[in-house]
């Protein structure tokens, strides 16, 4: 991938390492996630002696943590606007709260259903919304960017 996709023009080579780490610490987490499912499976197909309460804990833990290695990825990517950059800055704290209750749920059972469910809602319309800005932005942007050289009416 070239670098012109990878961060904006004015971004300083630490700036580009940094992010780089971050991209390899991501793809590493989502990496060791789906190995360590593979194993918990292999073990209970040997009936290795795990309880059926941990597995399923574990292996929604490991779906959680590779589920959000995976959207922190994709929000490695810099972009030139201050507007995108706070939006995705807002998807990528509602998806962490987000794993946070479910993990806080999965292993203490720390809330009522009811209450859970408000949380969970609460966080997928705080990022859908936010991720909804960042198009209406980069459209918006996009299409002022087309008609300042001419190429829209």
């Amino acid at each position: 991938m070239s670098e012109e996709k990878t961060s904006s023009p004015s971004a300083s080579p630490s700036q580009k390492d940094s992010a780089e780490k971050r991209r390899n610490f991501y793809a590493y987490t989502l990496l060791a996630s789906v190995l360590a499912m593979a194993v918990i499976g292999l073990l209970n197909i040997w009936d290795a002696g795990l309880s059926g309460t941990f597995t399923y804990k574990a292996i929604a833990t490991l779906i959680v943590t590779a589920s959000l290695a995976t959207f922190l990825y994709t929000l490695t990517y810099n972009h030139e606007r201050k507007l995108v950059k706070k939006l995705g800055m807002v998807t990528g704290i509602a998806a962490v709260g987000l794993a946070g209750v479910l993990l806080a749920q999965i292993w203490f059972d720390a809330f009522q259903d009811l209450i859970l469910g408000k949380i969970v809602v609460t966080f997928i319309i705080i990022g859908l919304l936010a991720a909804f800005g960042i198009a209406v932005a980069d459209d918006f942007f996009d299409n002022k960017k087309l008609k300042d050289e001419n190429y829209l009416d």
